[in-house]
């Protein structure tokens, strides 16, 4: 669409298709809500203690959070300076959300390999294919490396989210599900800026060897978590 008719006319069909959507909320989805009582103020002093025992997953959310940021943001200018067409650009992130798509599809059986073993080949994927989005620049190196980090996507996600809201009481999955995205938000914010500061200074390559760190330091947290739990 890019390449026929140009950016002014994506967002124009965008916003069309966006539109429909919100006919089919109001229309549909709406009057068949069931209705339900407003739940009492949360107290934080009962969901605290639970949050502070699960700071180490936090913390993967967040780092999972800035690489996630600087792929959404980063990687589409990374590719457009190297002269990819924008067609090829959406194939990559075609590609990646497939990979991510099956992958998530696979979660449940994936879980039986065990929580821990799933962080640590995720996080180390994501180290090899920030490195190597530096390392290589070019569209064939790139649709390998995003299907990876669209499977490592995938996998993620049920994994620390499943593990966040299991902890909570059954009353409470609302909150556990809203601090996840609190702090996977906040990394979302925080790695595009730090990793545009970066470019800014040295190279936009250097982005994705912070993206690198970022996954080394959750393989690095999953394996203090896991030696403390079998401690």
């Amino acid at each position: 669409m890019v390449r026929g008719f140009g950016f002014i006319w994506l967002f124009t069909i965008s916003a069309i298709l966006i539109a429909f959507s919100l006919l089919f909320v109001v229309i549909w989805i709406v009057p068949n809500h069931p209705r339900r009582t407003v739940e009492a103020r949360t107290d934080f002093s009962r969901t605290l203690p639970i949050m502070k025992r699960l700071l180490p997953w936090y913390g993967i959310a967040v780092c999972y959070g800035m690489i996630s940021g600087v792929i959404m943001t980063v990687f589409p200018g990374y590719a457009n300076a190297l002269s990819i067409d924008p067609f090829l650009i959406g194939v990559l992130f075609s590609a990646f959300s497939t990979a991510r798509i099956l992958a998530f599809s696979a979660s449940e059986r994936l879980v039986s390999f065990g929580e821990a073993r799933i962080l640590h080949v995720a996080s180390g994927i994501l180290v090899a294919a920030g490195l190597s989005l530096a390392a290589f620049p070019a569209f064939q190196w790139f649709l390998p490396i995003m299907v990876g980090v669209g499977a490592c996507f995938g996998v993620l996600f049920p994994v620390v989210i499943s593990f966040i809201s299991r902890h909570f009481p059954n009353e409470k999955v609302g909150v556990a599900t809203g601090s996840y995205e609190a702090v996977f938000g906040l990394g979302s914010a925080v790695g595009p800026i730090l990793a545009g500061i970066l470019a800014q200074l040295t190279s936009i390559r250097w982005a994705f060897a912070l993206m690198s760190l970022f996954a080394a330091i959750m393989f690095m947290v999953a394996s203090l978590r896991n030696r403390t739990t079998s401690e």
